[in-house]
């Protein structure tokens, strides 16, 4: 993750209002997958950051589109140092194999305009620049910017010092796009479903 930001209130699913940069340092990287439940994977952000008396309702994250995963999707699973592209075709899909699930880079595919179903995010540099159209992901993009709904909204005061649970659902990885019997490329990364719960304000 190299970017967070909160988002004022009107904001929504499409759209971060006046976006406030929390980010710690320079982002970080994380194995989600591994970490227990109340563990801490890394410090991204610093809630201090954000404007006394405002209120805010989403988050929005810069996230590297490749990602490092050994998983399996149906009987497709990911092999050791088959990686997926940037801008390869079906998404720039890797080749699977149904044997020992090993560790490789799959990508968050590349896709044309689809706002029926990702209107949280498009593709972008490191930084949150050079976005793409809304709802798209190019083939040049190295990242992808979605935002996500605060559980609750959040309004900072002066003297208070928030917890914040960032909750990552990683349990659908990988995706296959292509055939069950990993014939030809067909697996790509699945971004994790991000919850975030403020609490103490």
């Amino acid at each position: 993750m190299t970017k967070v930001e909160i988002c004022e209130s009107g904001s929504t699913i499409a759209n971060c209002l006046n976006p406030i940069d929390i980010t710690t340092g320079n982002g970080a990287t994380a194995d989600i997958a591994s970490v227990e439940a109340g563990v801490t994977a890394a410090t991204v952000a610093d809630f201090g950051k954000a404007t006394l008396g405002k209120t805010y309702t989403y988050i929005q994250t810069t996230m590297s589109r490749a990602m490092t995963i050994t998983g399996t999707a149906g009987n497709c699973k990911t092999k050791a140092g088959i990686n997926g592209s940037l801008g390869g075709s079906a998404g720039g899909a890797a080749v699977g194999h149904t044997g020992t699930a090993g560790s490789a880079i799959l990508y968050v595919p590349h896709f044309t305009q689809d706002t029926a179903n990702y209107s949280m995010m498009e593709g972008s540099n490191a930084d949150g620049s050079s976005l793409a159209t809304l709802a798209t992901v190019r083939t040049t993009d190295t990242h992808f910017r979605s935002r996500q709904i605060l559980t609750s909204p959040y309004t900072p005061v002066a003297g208070s010092s928030p917890t914040v649970f960032v909750a990552f659902d990683t349990s659908v990885a990988v995706n296959e796009v292509d055939d069950a019997s990993c014939t030809d490329a067909g697996l790509q990364a699945a971004p994790p479903t991000v919850t975030l719960t403020v609490q103490g304000q």
